[in-house]
């Protein structure tokens, strides 16, 4: 699995934890609300903790391997 692919994975359960805070809410179930928000926000936390260590910097693969930097002909001072 690539960084870019983990990375989108990680984000997308982040958001899938905030919805889950948000399910009881929305179905007006506010009594089973404190298993959601604990389950929620423990998925969201631990993928966005998971997402900023692990994926640290920029995704290689967006980058061009065809870049080339020619240093060959810099001017001397």
């Amino acid at each position: 699995m690539s960084r870019c692919t983990l990375r989108y994975l990680l984000t997308g359960l982040v958001y899938a934890g905030v919805i889950i805070v948000l399910i009881p809410y929305l179905t007006g179930h506010t009594t089973t609300g404190l298993w959601f928000l604990i389950g929620g926000i423990g998925l969201a936390l631990v993928c966005g903790f998971l997402r900023c260590y692990l994926m640290e910097g920029d995704c290689t693969e967006r980058i061009p391997t065809h870049a080339h930097h020619n240093t060959e002909h810099t001017p001397t001072p």
